[in-house]
């Protein structure tokens, strides 16, 4: 997920406890859940990771992104969104 500021200026980046260089940084990223549309993951998960409520979710693309196990050779299981937000 992308969150930026209004005017494109800057983005939120984040990083995992488990890293210890200050300099790996990346973008936020999460699951939908069955029950909730990408937009409410986009937000859960910001809000999850980060501690902060955003404002419009706008989903800019898509693509099919194989991770995990694939039921079939060739075939991703998953999809990756790439969402932009602005902060409330």
């Amino acid at each position: 997920m992308l969150v930026e500021s209004v005017d494109g200026s800057k983005v939120l980046l984040g990083r995992a406890k488990t890293i210890r260089h200050a300099s790996m940084l990346t973008c936020l990223s999460g699951f939908v859940e069955q029950v909730e549309t990408i937009e409410e993951a986009c937000r859960r998960e910001v809000q999850e990771e980060a501690g902060i409520d955003v404002g419009p979710v706008h989903i800019a693309g898509s693509q099919p992104w194989p991770m995990g196990e694939l039921p079939q050779p060739n075939v991703p299981n998953s999809m990756t969104c790439r969402c932009m937000y602005s902060l409330r």
